[in-house]
């Protein structure tokens, strides 16, 4: 029996858009628990794939009439969109906390000192120009 490429194509093209389409919850769930804004994320990229996806998906529909290319497309689009969308979220919630965390003043404590310590405050005076100090 004689091997009909364009099947073989066909057979190749479904799985491995079976798997990548399998492959973005695994990357949507690692989003999703990143505490650090999901900076490993290119959003460049990933707005790349929606855009490529989603004109595939278009492209399928309007010039091919192709629904099943134009829906897996579309899913596609719709994957990259939700690790886009995530990645931004993530991004903002941590932008957000280092900005409020950047005021909070990072002086020393009662907590700080050892057992029995106190906290003073101490004056300086700054020296005038041609004044001495007292220790040198």
């Amino acid at each position: 029996m004689a091997v009909n490429w364009a099947d073989l194509i066909a057979v190749a093209f479904g799985a491995f858009n079976l798997l990548r389409l399998a492959s973005y919850f695994p990357q949507i769930a690692a989003v999703a628990r990143d505490q650090n804004g999901a900076t490993a994320i290119s959003l460049s990229c990933w707005s790349i794939w929606i855009g490529a996806n989603g004109t595939t998906g278009l492209y399928a529909w309007v010039n091919l009439g192709d629904l099943t290319l134009a829906l897996i497309s579309a899913f596609n689009a719709a994957c990259c969109t939700a690790v886009f969308a995530l990645a931004v979220y993530k991004r903002a919630v941590r932008f957000q906390q280092t900005r409020s965390h950047r005021f909070d003043a990072p002086g020393p404590s009662a907590a700080d000192a050892p057992s029995g310590a106190t906290l003073e405050a101490v004056s300086v005076t700054p020296l005038r120009r041609g004044q001495r100090n007292a220790g040198s």
